[in-house]
């Protein structure tokens, strides 16, 4: 399995939907699982970030760092 799939399964199975009808699963479970995936989604790039931390690739840095 790839690591996403891997991270989505085991967040999945700690919040109690393994095994669960999607539309039985506790809302704030699936709200929590959702979050998630867009982070990762985001984090490995496959969706843009809506919120980019441009600051810390705004400016050269400098030498004496």
């Amino acid at each position: 399995m790839e690591f996403l799939t891997l991270l989505l399964v085991r967040e999945a199975r700690r919040l109690g939907l393994a095994g669960q009808p999607p539309h039985l699963a506790p809302s704030e479970a699936l709200l929590a699982l959702g979050r998630l995936t867009l982070q990762e989604l985001i984090a490995q790039g496959a969706l843009p970030d809506p919120e980019p931390d441009i600051d810390c690739w705004a400016a050269p840095r400098h030498p004496g760092h």
